[in-house]
């Protein structure tokens, strides 16, 4: 049993009551639950009074400098290199704007989150014992990483001292890739009357050598 606060500092609290295994006996009447089994929020006041006079003067400048840093002003300097929609606001004012985008980004974290845990059960838990191995063997074999690391290095540095090259081949990556999709269309479009072309000439093809077999005799009196 755990005594958990609803909301953090509103004062509710609600107990968090787990049933145990199924191996455990069953808790009748009157019985007491052993404090090794039950847990107590911590609340702030015990923090703070915790806390030695040195680290709570810390924590008021700390909590004094956070809060003037959420509303301050910005100087135009500091504006010139913001985002537009931020311009002229203070912190706070700019961080509760991102809630106009946190149901966006909230929806696809979710996505996000629900597809690392796999298309069946245990597929998390597979991935987490198969990359244990991938490093267990990356740790047996270090001399191999090493190679691998600076031939890693190498491929990179010679990609960083192509960076000209490389921007451009991208850049042209786009209208190459418009065309071939182009390309690819007229190739599907010709495939139906090439297929019907090919059918109509096996019959033709087929006679061929008969054709070529009756023309031999008829080749021979022509020399003559």
């Amino acid at each position: 049993m755990k005594i958990r606060p609803r909301i953090f500092l509103e004062g509710n609290f609600f107990v968090d009551l787990r049933p145990g295994t199924p191996n455990s006996p069953t808790v009748h009447d009157g019985s007491t639950i052993g404090i090794n089994q039950t847990a107590t929020p911590v609340q702030l006041d015990e923090v703070l009074t915790s806390l030695q006079s040195d680290a709570r003067t810390d924590l008021q400048d700390v909590l004094r400098v956070y809060g003037g840093a959420l509303t301050d002003k910005p100087t135009p300097q500091q504006d010139a290199q913001q985002d537009p929609d931020v311009q002229g606001l203070t912190a706070a004012q700019a961080l509760n704007k991102t809630f106009n985008y946190s149901v966006a980004a909230l929806k696809n974290s979710a996505i996000v989150n629900e597809a690392f845990q796999g298309s069946s059960p245990n597929d998390l838990s597979k991935l987490v014992a198969s990359f244990g191995k991938v490093a267990g063997a990356l740790d047996r074999n270090e001399a191999a990483l090493q190679g691998f690391i600076t031939n890693f290095n190498i491929t990179t540095g010679a990609f960083a001292a192509q960076s000209g090259n490389l921007s451009a081949t991208i850049r042209l990556l786009a209208p190459t890739l418009a065309n071939a999709n182009h390309t690819f269309d007229a190739l599907n479009r010709a495939f139906p009357p090439t297929r019907a072309f090919a059918r109509e000439i096996l019959p033709g093809v087929r006679a061929t050598p008969a054709t070529i077999d009756a023309s031999f005799p008829w080749i021979a009196q022509s020399k003559a």
